[in-house]
């Protein structure tokens, strides 16, 4: 789960880089969220 994550986590970094949207952000930035409270 962690990996995956990570994984998703990376993905929309680029993908966020490449196209910049509302949603892009809002995905990585919800996981990156849980990531931070759980870390």
């Amino acid at each position: 789960m962690k990996s995956l994550m990570q994984w998703q986590s990376d993905h929309a970094a680029q993908s966020n880089q490449k196209n910049p949207e509302p949603k892009a952000v809002q995905l990585p930035s919800f996981i990156l969220d849980l990531i931070s409270k759980k870390h």
